[in-house]
């Protein structure tokens, strides 16, 4: 049986997102998600929710996240109404050879959030960026 974690917002703002993270990792805490595949689901969940309100939107939005866990797999959506961007091509490629004082920022964040996924789709629905990722217990 999955248990699902859902939230709505009609303005996504920084100010909002401590509590929403902290609330996503009760959640996982509470299902009892191995340690590893919790800290990697919330820094996805961290890595997301920061773009869209630094990136996404000049002064917050609508966004939803839901997620569901059904022991083996943790299934994660977020959807957003800030401004078109496709993480899967847009996103720059970080620079990950050279000291961190010589690279251009940009990239990192989603290079780790690729890295944590086991399977990340991008699709457009109207207006929303809906972006889905799964996260495997034994993957």
């Amino acid at each position: 049986m999955s248990r699902i974690f859902y939230y709505r917002t009609d303005s996504l703002t920084e100010d909002k997102l401590s509590t929403l993270s902290e609330a996503f990792s009760d959640y996982l805490l509470m299902l009892l998600v191995p340690e590893k595949i919790s800290m990697g689901a919330e820094l996805i969940f961290e890595e997301i929710t920061q773009n869209i309100v630094s990136h996404g939107y000049i002064l917050g939005g609508f966004f939803s996240f839901r997620c569901t866990f059904n022991g083996e797999v943790i299934e994660m959506e977020f959807r957003d109404r800030g401004r078109v961007f496709n993480p899967l091509k847009d996103a720059p490629v970080p620079d990950t050879g050279s000291p961190a004082e010589e690279r251009d920022i940009g990239g990192l964040g989603v290079h780790l959030v690729k890295e944590f996924s086991d399977d990340m789709i991008y699709t457009r629905d109207g207006v929303e960026n809906v972006l889905m990722l799964n996260k495997k217990v034994n993957g």
